[in-house]
């Protein structure tokens, strides 16, 4: 069938049938999945390498013969390999494009979208445009068949829709393949032994045992292993050393590309993979978005005394009757009210306050809360009113004193 399908592309396309001459790239039955960005109907084959030359994202092209439609691609099979699929109805071309050769076409289109000094290049390797990114260095190198040059490439930034300017090591490293057997071998016989020192190594370094394993030779088997009674090894293959594509890892200091997404009055913070965005002060907020904090977050009095603990027993016997404001609790005094019922005789007081209710979150605002204060069997035998802020990394309460001594509003981590 696929014969069949050649031999009539050949007779009903003769002038498509001299470029396949000329291009070696051409795959009868296959194409290249999820990689088009266009699509354009055309009767002649040849019109698609046309138009795949007058566009610098495409990098090859599948034809579908049923509808003599053009999908222009803009990866090729080297770069994504897992996409690329047997078709009956199709066949793919690899661009041949040459650097230097520019269409009238492809020149009017750079002229209305692009401001390149280098416009007269007709072909834009994967990366080398921010309009035209790769997902990682080693799709990179895999475009251009493995002789990509090591340097900075266009790569997708963790942000959707952004991109940057990354280094890329395209240098092959030296792997030691008797290195890789002795620790496969090794792990094996662990395994084999079902020892403690193996359950043990299994639980500790199962990511790296399966990277190692997984980097193993093709032709690589049990027999290659052969121990003594007191492990040692009676024979090693000796296997020379190979190059293979270096395992690039791409890193973005999104902070300093200025690629992050946080807010104007946040600090961007570099991490590995990834960032962290934290409100400067006085803002507050999840660092993407900020907001200025109230003034009843910055001016509090503090309450910072370890007896107000819920932990800390009773012994002055001290009420809170007098304190009237806005206050925090930190250092010693730990953070915040608690929210479930103390015991009595806690936090150096007779009856123990505590926060009837959840605090509030950013969003919430100023919000009203109970505090009740444990005294004989009643968990709230009194109780008085309280607004909370919650400031970010921090709450602030407003307290009017207390209906009666000894009464104190207690604290917790």
């Amino acid at each position: 069938m696929r014969f069949f399908i050649s031999v009539t592309l050949c007779i009903a396309y003769e002038i498509f049938a001299q470029e396949c001459k000329k291009d070696e790239h051409a795959i009868f039955g296959m194409m290249l999945r999820r990689h088009t960005f266009k699509k354009l109907k055309s009767s002649i084959a040849v019109e698609c390498n046309r138009a795949c030359n007058d566009d610098f994202r495409c990098h090859s092209f599948n034809y579908l013969i049923t509808e003599k439609l053009c999908e222009l691609n803009n990866r090729t099979k080297e770069a994504r390999p897992e996409n690329f699929v047997p078709n009956s109805e199709r066949y793919y071309v690899r661009s041949n494009k040459k650097r230097g050769d520019l269409s009238p076409g492809r020149f009017k289109a750079l002229l209305l979208a692009i401001n390149y000094k280098s416009l007269f290049i007709d072909k834009f390797p994967l990366g080398s445009i921010p309009e035209f990114p790769a997902e990682t260095c080693e799709e990179i190198n895999a475009s251009e068949d493995g002789k990509a040059k090591s340097g900075e490439y266009w790569i997708y930034s963790v942000i959707t829709g952004k991109t940057a300017l990354v280094s890329c090591d395209m240098e092959p490293e030296v792997v030691d393949l008797t290195l890789i057997i002795f620790t496969i071998c090794t792990y094996l016989y662990l395994l084999s032994k079902k020892s403690y020192v193996y359950s043990m190594i299994r639980q500790t370094f199962k990511g790296q045992i399966l990277s190692i394993i997984t980097a193993r030779p093709r032709n690589f088997s049990k027999q290659m292993c052969v121990f003594d009674d007191h492990y040692h090894f009676n024979r090693l293959p000796s296997i020379p050393k190979k190059k293979s594509v270096k395992s690039t890892h791409v890193y973005i200091d999104e902070c300093a590309s200025g690629v992050h997404n946080c807010h104007s009055s946040a600090s961007c913070t570099n991490t590995v993979g990834s960032f962290k965005c934290s409100c400067n002060k006085p803002y507050r907020g999840d660092g993407k978005s900020c907001i200025p904090l109230p003034s009843e977050c910055q001016n509090y009095q503090s309450l910072t005394g370890s007896d107000r603990k819920i932990t800390y027993g009773n012994q002055n016997t001290v009420c809170d009757r007098g304190i009237h404001g806005w206050y925090r609790f930190e250092g010693a005094a730990g953070t915040r009210m608690p929210t479930s019922c103390p015991p009595k005789q806690r936090c150096n007081t007779h009856a123990s306050g505590w926060l009837n209710g959840a605090h509030p979150t950013v969003a919430d605002g100023q919000v009203t809360r109970t505090v009740c204060f444990h005294w004989g069997s009643n968990c709230c035998n009194w109780s008085r009113s309280v607004n909370v802020i919650n400031c970010g990394d921090y709450y602030v309460y407003y307290i009017t004193g207390t209906p009666a001594c000894s009464l104190r509003y207690c604290s917790t981590d």
